[in-house]
């Protein structure tokens, strides 16, 4: 007897974006057969959604209980109406209410996997099957007939034909900005930290590079995005961890050596007047702690953050800590991979700190080449996994006497701008250093006008590891 392995993870995932859907559900109904799924189940409720869509051009979402309701009342096997009803009860915790969670692109890519993987089992066990019998002319007649699936077909895309790609290309405009910030740097970011997006920050040694990919990968997780962030060096575990609580609690550990209690100035408004002023003009207020941060508040401040802004059990952000030139582009996918299959983490956001020290890809190759490969590799993780890719590089040593970076400021390969959506730089003179305040701006941009003259002030608070709280242009 042969037994049968399915993966229930990509399964269940498909069914659920086929009943959220409309973007996703078009495309398999288009392409439906009978038996597409391994599970009876899964079969059973993709055919009640492939009908839905068939007759209104939309995915049921909420009304999938009633059409399963109404199918059973014309079934007259109990058994299968009790396995499908809880198949659907196992279902409801993944469809209810996570309708703006579902990522079309992605669901997609998942859905091609798991279709290809159940018609090359199927392919195999028919082979064996007519290996075993002698019959060599009709396995060799069942290779020649087999082909992929290819739900999604972006290769050979009718724009002007298809409704569906148009729907997908205005879903992912209208609704794949993954992270916003407030005042101007909201104006500042736009709609550029999207998916399919690759942003990198540019500046000199000790500019808080790190500091804003986990402000970006902070408030990507408070705004409810799966965030999967490597650390490659630049920061010890430790290191890491206490940058994110003091975050979460709004409370230093350290005290840069003024001793407890400690004052420090915590900006609420900022400022500009070029005829005026150079800089930018920041008010601040004095906040007092009279210790640092302990384990009790850490703990609590983690506790109301899920209640309050996450209002969930799952893990919206995941860290991977690696030592310096440890791993490369291809360790990070293989860790991403791993989470998927796990527990069917997928991330929407992947932050790396930093490019310059992964290590080189394999294969020889000179120093620039690895280089250009790594960001290459980059690129394509952002495309492939349908996520936005933020990383930080390093400017030249020409960029410690520069007011404002521009693209001549690149380190070692410029090839750099060629494969960022965006690239973003961290300006701030010794004065700005001590007031708190950096001035970003548009290196390279991709898409839409954009001057590398204009910046956005910024003026943080690096003691509560908050590199963003206030801005003006």
């Amino acid at each position: 007897m042969r037994i049968e392995k399915r993966d229930g993870s990509r399964e269940r995932q498909t069914v659920t974006a086929m009943i959220l859907s409309p973007i996703v559900l078009g495309k398999i109904s288009s392409r439906w057969e009978n038996n597409i799924f391994v599970s009876r189940w899964a079969n059973i409720v993709g055919k009640l959604c492939v009908d839905y869509y068939a007759k209104y051009g939309a995915a049921p979402r909420g009304q999938i209980e009633n059409l399963f309701m109404e199918w059973g009342e014309h079934s007259k096997d109990k058994t299968t109406i009790e396995m499908v009803e809880k198949y659907l009860g196992s279902l409801s915790s993944e469809y209810e209410n996570k309708a703006e969670e579902i990522n079309p692109s992605r669901s997609l890519d998942v859905a091609n996997d798991l279709f290809n993987q159940i018609r090359i089992k199927r392919l195999i066990e028919h082979l064996e099957d007519e290996l075993s019998a002698g019959q060599i002319a009709k396995a060799i007649e069942h290779v020649e007939g087999f082909t992929k699936a290819d739900v999604d077909e972006e290769a050979k895309i009718d724009l002007l034909q298809e409704q569906e790609e148009i729907a997908i290309s205005f879903a992912q405009n209208d609704s794949d900005c993954l992270i916003e910030f407030p005042d101007d740097l909201g104006h500042f970011f736009g709609k550029h930290l999207e998916r399919d997006g690759f942003i990198a920050f540019e500046g000199p040694e000790k500019s808080a590079k790190t500091f804003w990919l986990l402000e970006l990968a902070w408030r990507a997780m408070l705004q409810r995005h799966r965030v999967a962030f490597f650390e490659v060096g630049d920061l010890s575990k430790r290191q890491l961890k206490l940058r994110l609580l003091v975050r979460a609690a709004k409370h230093p550990f350290y005290s840069n050596g003024y001793g407890w209690p400690y004052t420090l100035k915590y900006p609420i408004a900022i400022s500009y007047d070029s005829k005026r002023s150079e800089s930018a003009v920041v008010t601040y207020k004095k906040k007092t702690y009279e210790k640092p941060l302990n384990q009790v508040e850490a703990l609590e401040a983690c506790t109301k953050i899920m209640k309050e802004k996450i209002r969930s059990k799952r893990s919206y952000l995941r860290l991977s800590v690696h030592p310096n030139s440890s791993i490369n582009v291809l360790g990070i996918r293989s860790i991403l991979d791993q989470w998927r299959k796990q527990d069917n983490f997928l991330p929407e956001v992947v932050c790396i700190d930093y490019s310059d020290i992964l290590a080189p890809p394999s294969g020889k190759m000179d120093f620039r080449d690895q280089i250009n490969t790594t960001w290459k590799q980059l690129r394509g993780l952002s495309q492939d996994l349908h996520c936005l890719v933020l990383t930080a590089t390093q400017a030249d040593a020409d960029a410690y006497s520069r007011k404002l970076l521009d693209r001549s400021n690149f380190s070692e390969d410029k090839r750099k701008l060629s494969h960022v959506t965006g690239l973003v730089g961290i300006n701030v003179t010794a004065e700005e250093k001590e007031r708190g305040i950096m001035r970003l701006n548009w290196i390279v941009l991709r898409e839409g006008e954009f001057s590398s003259r204009k910046c956005v002030h910024v003026a943080g608070c690096l003691a509560l590891a908050n590199p963003a709280v206030c801005s003006c242009f």
